[in-house]
């Protein structure tokens, strides 16, 4: 009999218990919102993350105690003006409210009518049964409807190698080694940004690709990379590969922490990542009475790898389709010198000592193509020139040997002054040129091994990435 009592007791302690927590509440509070949003959607926000796009009404949740009212004022922030305020029924043990993640409640769930955009104060106060304030809460709370604000979409600073980042289409390629990127500017937005999507869009629609651009709050500019940088002449991986013969267009979706979203205009461009078709197609033999060439009687001979060769320098023929070639077409290839051509193709001419390399330059970069060849010299053909190594002259440093000097920001403003070259002796006048500024250095007469000559070269204070 006491055991079956003890039963009793307790569950009429658990059941008080329970009752206290359930329909006690000193304190009215919003608890969530819910709406229709600007986009048709159903939606259900806590009061933490208090950003709203309603269409028209939405409707507060509000926590409250049995036998109590609860008055709700909005007011602008602004102006500090009221834009509406109700007093409830009393609750009672039927307003049991079931919020979106499934807690249940005491309260009441009130209506609020339309108001304009803006920055809000939502107070809440309990009112005994004599109307007298028992207790005050406020939340604050932004009406947002309106997607980011932005410029359009840019290029930060012109890449140089006859790149076009105005106007309604862009030419875009691999640049050198500094990276590109693609920008989005000036970004405002009411209840705060929070991320940004670009899409590269194929001509038939579909997506290529997309990234999330990176964002600094600071500049209120989001970024995606066009190219990798960082000493790499490349492509960011969501890039394209193409040979400026597709037309894509870029396009970018802005979101905001309401949940509003802006579509930037989109953006037509070609992207050159690729060299294209060319082929090492014959090498220059004096000797030969036939040529390989077309319109050309002799001299040329078909190229194969590990062929032998009686010239040095070796002269070198590329067959490139007349639109992979620079002077027909913006994105085509550029190097050496036309030697011919026909209806479909171009021949160009490159001559290079054998062992020695030279730059194929894709359209608007540094380089791109693969210049590599293979042949030997025979035993009646000129060794090339070897060099051993080089030193230079820093105006804030002084001599410096070959290799990768690291400088910092004392060294700054400086300039190279002077290049010396170490070469293994020939029988013949050897040359030292800077290819970059299109100059000669200076020569090594024969039996000689080094030569000394100007080289100058300017490195201006600041931040940045400098390739030479």
């Amino acid at each position: 009999m006491r055991f079956s009592l003890f039963l009793n007791h307790f569950a009429l302690a658990l059941s008080l218990s329970i009752a206290t927590s359930m329909f006690s509440n000193a304190q009215a509070r919003v608890y969530e919102y819910t709406f229709t949003d600007i986009n048709g959607a159903q939606k259900s926000v806590p009061e933490s993350a208090p950003y709203l796009n309603p269409h028209g009404n939405f409707n507060a949740l509000l926590i409250g105690g049995l036998d109590q009212q609860i008055r709700l004022t909005v007011t602008r922030d602004a102006d500090n003006s009221a834009v509406y305020s109700t007093t409830t029924s009393i609750i009672s043990v039927d307003d049991r409210i079931s919020s979106a993640n499934g807690n249940m409640f005491y309260g009441k769930t009130v209506t609020i009518p339309p108001i304009s955009d803006g920055r809000y104060t939502i107070k809440s106060e309990i009112l005994d049964s004599k109307s007298t304030v028992v207790s005050t809460t406020s939340h604050p709370f932004i009406i947002d409807t309106v997607g980011p604000t932005s410029d359009n979409f840019s290029v930060p600073w012109i890449p140089g190698y006859n790149m076009v980042v105005t106007g309604p289409r862009w030419e875009l390629g691999q640049g050198q080694e500094s990276a590109i990127n693609l920008a989005i500017k000036n970004i405002n937005d009411l209840s705060g940004f929070d991320k940004a999507i670009v899409q590269i869009i194929k001509p038939d629609g579909s997506i290529q690709s997309s990234y999330t651009m990176a964002y600094d709050d600071g500049s209120r500019a989001a970024t995606a990379p066009i190219t990798k940088g960082g000493g790499a002449i490349a492509k960011a991986t969501w890039m394209p590969v193409s040979d400026a013969d597709v037309e894509f267009r870029f396009r970018a979706f802005l979101y905001d922490k309401a949940g509003n979203v802006t579509q930037v205009p989109d953006q037509k461009f070609v992207f050159d990542s690729s060299a294209g078709e060319y082929e090492l197609f014959a090498v220059a033999d004096p000797n030969s009475s036939t040529s390989v060439v077309p319109g050309i009687s002799s001299g040329y001979i078909k190229y194969s790898a590990g062929m032998t060769v009686n010239t040095n320098p070796v002269t070198l023929v590329y067959k490139i389709p007349k639109h992979n070639y620079r002077a027909y077409n913006k994105a085509g290839l550029s190097f050496g010198s036309l030697l011919t051509e026909d209806n479909s193709y171009v021949y160009i001419k490159q001559s290079t000592p054998v062992g020695t390399s030279f730059t194929i330059h894709n359209g608007y970069q540094y380089g791109g193509g693969n210049a590599s060849y293979n042949v030997k010299l025979s035993s009646i053909a000129p060794k090339s020139p070897s060099i051993k190594s080089y030193s230079a002259n820093f105006s804030t440093i002084g001599d410096f040997s070959a290799g990768t000097m690291k400088f910092t920001n004392i060294d700054f403003p400086g300039e190279y002054q002077s290049i010396t070259v170490f070469v293994d002796p020939r029988d013949y006048v050897q040359s030292f040129y800077n290819l970059t500024q299109g100059y000669e250095v200076c020569t090594i007469e024969p039996g000689e091994s080094s030569c000394t000559g100007p080289f100058s070269y300017a490195i201006n204070k600041g931040n940045g990435y400098i390739a030479h």
